[in-house]
């Protein structure tokens, strides 16, 4: 937010934070008060992963599947770097606090029956963040 002299990060939530997420939220200001925006400069994404420098879906697919699988030590960091669309930096760190909404969490929060809680795709795993994000990947490539 602009306040006339300067850029600031303002956050509001619909309902308070719990448990670890105020960690994560403390460690996600800290990285975005290094970020220093400049108000003429003109915004613009470019995705680097390819020479277009636009983002598609298959680039990502790409890079992930030449990888090891994620880090659970993962530093925040390397996610907001402004490479991605945000929407993508927001689904990567969703995924890396294991936040996304997969069957066997829809399950667990009794929104699906848990005979809906295994793999669309291999049908073979229950869908976990991990095995959607890596294994699945892995046999859609």
């Amino acid at each position: 937010m602009w306040d006339g002299h300067a850029w600031f990060w303002l956050f509001t939530w619909i309902r308070p934070l719990r448990g670890g997420n105020s960690g994560l939220l403390d460690q996600m200001t800290a990285i975005l008060s290094r970020v220093h925006l400049d108000k003429d400069a003109e915004d613009r994404l470019v995705w680097k992963a390819n020479s277009t420098g636009r983002f598609s879906v298959k680039s990502p697919c790409g890079l992930l599947s030449h990888k090891p699988p994620i880090d659970t030590s993962f530093s925040f960091t390397e996610i907001w770097r402004g490479i991605v669309p945000p929407k993508v930096e927001v689904f990567c760190w969703m995924a890396i606090i294991k936040k996304i909404n997969t069957r066997s969490m829809l399950v667990r929060r009794g929104i699906l029956d848990i005979s809906a809680a295994a793999c669309p795709i291999c049908l073979d795993e229950e869908e976990l963040v991990d095995h959607a994000l890596s294994q699945t990947l892995d046999s859609l490539v």
